[in-house]
C-alpha cells in the first residue's frame, strides 16, 4: 500500500477579533478590517518591505543564536 502526500493548496487567514485603534470599533471580520483600512486610508504595515537594516538586524540575531548554541558542551535533554 503507497502513501501518497499532497501539498497543501489553500491557504486560511485567520480571523480578525481585534479593538480598532482609530474607531473604537470592535473589529471581529477580515472584511470589516479592510472596510475601516479603506475608509481612513489605513496601510498594513506587513505590506512594507523589508529593509537592508531589519535583514542586518535578523541574520544578527541568528548568528548569535548559532555562537550561543555552539557553546554548549552537552546536548539539552527534554524530559517529561
Amino acid at each position: 500500500m503507497d502513501v501518497k502526500i499532497q501539498p497543501v493548496i489553500g491557504y486560511v487567514q485567520r480571523p480578525a477579533d481585534y479593538l480598532c485603534p482609530v474607531t473604537r470599533q470592535w473589529v471581529s471580520s477580515n472584511r470589516q478590517r479592510t472596510n475601516i483600512m479603506r475608509e481612513h486610508n489605513l496601510i498594513d504595515a506587513n505590506d512594507f518591505p523589508l529593509t537592508p537594516k531589519v535583514i542586518e538586524n535578523e541574520e544578527g540575531k541568528i548568528k548569535a543564536r548559532a555562537a550561543l548554541g555552539a557553546k554548549l558542551k552537552d546536548p539539552l535533554l527534554f524530559h517529561d
